[in-house]
C-alpha cells in the first residue's frame, strides 16, 4: 500500500486498531504513524527524514519499497549504523534501482543485517559520507557495480546457508 494515490481514490488503513481512510490529504502526522507502523525508533527515523528537504521523496521512496516500521528502522540503524549520509546514500542506490525489490525484500526480511553499501570497498575518488555524491557523478556507477556484486554474493551466500544462519 502507497501513502499517496491519485485525487478520489482512496483506501482504508488499520493503525493500532483505528481505521484510516487514506487519501493524498494525509497529514504529517498520518504520514509518520503509516511509515513508523507503530515502532518508535522509526517514528523518529521518519521525523528526521521530514526534516530533509528531499526526506519526503525518501519517505515515498521507502513506502514504494514496503519499507515501514521495523524494516526502516533496521535499514537506518543496523544496515547504515545510524550514519545519516550512509542512510542518504543507501536511499539514492535504492532510488537508482541498483537493488531488486526482491533484493531488497529478502535482505530486510533477514534476521540480521546485510549493508547494501559494503565500507570496506575502497575506490579512489569516491568522496567520503557527508560529500555529495550521485548518479551524475563520474565514479556513481562503478561504486553502485561494486557495492551491488558485493551485497549480492553475501546475501546469496546467507539465503544458501540452511535456516539462514551466519557463519563466523
Amino acid at each position: 500500500m502507497n501513502l499517496f494515490y491519485l485525487k478520489n481514490q482512496k483506501d482504508m488503513l488499520l493503525f493500532n486498531g483505528s481505521i484510516y481512510e487514506k487519501t493524498e490529504n494525509m497529514s504529517i502526522i498520518d504520514i509518520v504513524l503509516v511509515m513508523s507502523d507503530g515502532n518508535p525508533g522509526a517514528m523518529q527515523i521518519v521525523i528526521e527524514m521530514l526534516n530533509d528537504p528531499r526526506g519526503l521523496l525518501d519517505i515515498l521512496l521507502c513506502d514504494s519499497l514496503d519499507i515501514r516500521g521495523l524494516k526502516l528502522y533496521g535499514l537506518k540503524n543496523d544496515y547504515c549504523k545510524k550514519n545519516n549520509d550512509k542512510f542518504n546514500r543507501t536511499l539514492m542506490m535504492l532510488r537508482c534501482g541498483i537493488f531488486s525489490d526482491e533484493e531488497i525484500q529478502s535482505n530486510l526480511n533477514l534476521p540480521y543485517s546485510i549493508p547494501f553499501i559494503d565500507d570496506d570497498i575502497e575506490i579512489e575518488g569516491i568522496p567520503p559520507y557527508g560529500k555529495d555524491f550521485g548518479p551524475r557523478d563520474e565514479k556513481w556507477a562503478e561504486f553502485c557495480q561494486k557495492n551491488r556484486e558485493s551485497f549480492i554474493q553475501k546475501l546469496n551466500n546467507v539465503l544458501q546457508t540452511p535456516n539462514n544462519s551466519r557463519k563466523a
